[in-house]
């Protein structure tokens, strides 16, 4: 076996490592994506859900206005913890979006710098090579 083969299988077992790191990062995003889809749907059934509590207390509250102002002050503190609730569950989607956008950059930044090392080593056996092959020609 002489260098030539020893840097063919270097570059095979490169190649590999490449194709190993492509399949990942394509798992990784494919998780990213579904857990994208279970995130959306959750904020939107937890927005409609929220809506139709909100939209319930306004029914109750302007049906018990002519009953009791005891109670209707009673339920609007439970309309403004719900827009609380609302607030915050807001801001959780605000800080998952935040989080999303850092592993996807996280993600991005890993996968470039893979890519880097794996072309620089590429090229450093390039040279390595060519400098073998002109030795021999040379002899």
């Amino acid at each position: 076996m002489d260098i030539c083969d020893l840097l063919n299988c270097k570059l095979k077992e490169q190649s590999m490592m490449l194709e190993a790191l492509d399949k990942e990062l394509s798992a990784a995003r494919e998780c990213i994506r579904k857990k994208d889809k279970v995130f959306e749907d959750f904020r939107v059934e937890a927005a409609k859900n929220l809506a139709k509590k909100m939209h319930e207390q306004h029914e109750i509250i302007a049906k018990s206005k002519a009953d009791s102002a005891h109670e209707a002050d009673k339920l609007k503190s439970n309309l403004r913890d719900l827009e609380l609730q609302l607030f915050k569950e807001r801001l959780k989607s605000k800080q998952l979006e935040d989080k999303h956008r850092a592993l996807m950059e996280h993600f991005s930044q890993k996968r470039s710098s893979e890519v880097a090392v794996i072309v620089a080593e590429m090229n450093q056996m390039k040279s390595a090579i060519t400098k073998t092959l002109l030795e021999q020609l040379k002899h």
